[in-house]
């Protein structure tokens, strides 16, 4: 299955291109539409929180040696689901990850705030946050609106 929305295969095309041209390792599996259409969530909101979370997880992997995002797409009857991994810093998975708080600077981290603030103006989207092994996992779930 591809993706049918042009914009959003644009999009993600844009950021796996960024994360290329860093030398990441990008791997991706696209078993679902990705069609934001059924699912009642703003384009712009999706677009917004997928770039995030791609944001981050190309940030992260520039540090290492050999970092690798995975992007991957599923869908079944009740659900969309949107899953960004990134290969991490040990010592980051040991301090973990908080949004707001950035070892960058002033003024940084507000990347997951931002998606905290989208996400809470729908009752039927979930982001589930998690470490696996060596990578961080964000998997955002969109539940189709009845």
């Amino acid at each position: 299955m591809t993706i049918k929305n042009e914009q959003l295969k644009a999009f993600l095309y844009y950021k796996i291109s960024q994360a290329v041209e860093r030398n990441i390792t990008v791997l991706v599996d696209i078993s679902a539409d990705s069609s934001s259409s059924d699912t009642a969530m703003d384009f712009i909101d999706l677009i917004r929180i997928v770039g995030i979370l791609m944001d981050n997880a190309i940030e992260e992997c520039f540090s290492l040696a050999n970092g690798i995002i995975t992007i991957k797409t599923s869908q079944n009857n009740e659900l969309i689901s949107y899953k960004i991994s990134n290969t991490i810093d040990p010592q980051k998975k040991e301090t973990g990850i908080k949004a707001g708080v950035s070892s960058k600077g002033d003024n940084r981290g507000n990347g997951l705030i931002i998606v905290q603030n989208i996400i809470k103006k729908y009752g039927h989207i979930a982001l589930n946050s998690y470490f696996q092994e060596d990578s961080f996992v964000q998997s955002l779930n969109v539940y189709y609106y009845n």
